[in-house]
């Protein structure tokens, strides 16, 4: 059995009929223990991190407990989204796969146990979305590439009506808006994109549903 990105535990009444075994895939910024849980690719990235380990290990009852059988780094870099880590995922799964597999039906592959103390990464939901825009905008930036498409998106509230930004970037640190509140829209560019100032710095809203209107102030 091969599994990959399904956030349920299979129970051992399943794993027992597996002639071999199966092989769980699972990805954090660190080697496991750590990470072990839901969301690493979204956590990863709203925590910032700069790399992702992604890690094939043998199938147990437990929560990504066992042993690992083969691993590859790579990197997280700036540009990065959910929907990129992906890709990049998906070309080293294959690889690792086709390289693990002949190994394992040889019996000729190697078992490296999990040591050191576990974490685990809680379930997201769709409303752990709301931005609390008290924040940088490198973080803000952050939150939001971790959970645009295909997820539900980053959301907040202007007027009572959900605004939800699936795009943005930190716009600028010298350009203050002192005299502004957090989380109120400075600037409206003839393209629609959007200024919005932040606890530090701003953040330039460049892909959202919704209107916007200058001056107005997103609430979390």
């Amino acid at each position: 059995m091969i599994l990959g990105g399904w956030q349920r535990l299979i129970p051992d009444n399943i794993l027992s009929t597996l002639k071999i075994g199966g092989i769980g895939v699972h990805g954090s910024s660190e080697m496991l223990p750590k990470g072990r849980g839901r969301s690493p690719v979204n956590w990863s990235l709203i925590e910032g991190k700069n790399r992702y380990v992604l890690q094939l290990f043998l199938m147990t009852p437990g929560i990504d407990d066992g042993d690992i059988l083969d691993f590859q780094t790579f990197d997280i870099n700036k540009w990065d989204t959910c929907r990129t880590v992906y890709y990049k995922i998906s070309v080293v799964q294959k690889r690792k796969l086709l390289e693990l597999i002949p190994k394992i039906i040889k019996n000729e592959f190697k078992r490296i146990p999990q040591t050191g103390e576990p974490t685990f990464y809680p379930k997201r939901t769709p409303d752990d979305g709301l931005i609390n825009w008290n924040q940088t905008s490198e973080k803000l930036y952050d939150f939001i590439r971790a959970i645009t498409k295909p997820y539900p998106g980053a959301f907040s509230y202007l007027d009572n009506k959900k605004i939800k930004i699936w795009k943005a970037q930190p716009f600028d640190n010298k350009i203050t808006y002192d005299q502004n509140k957090v989380g109120q829209i400075v600037e409206i560019f003839s393209s629609g994109d959007f200024v919005v100032n932040c606890y530090t710095g701003s953040l330039l809203v460049t892909e959202y549903d919704g209107t916007v209107s200058i001056s107005k102030i997103f609430t979390s």
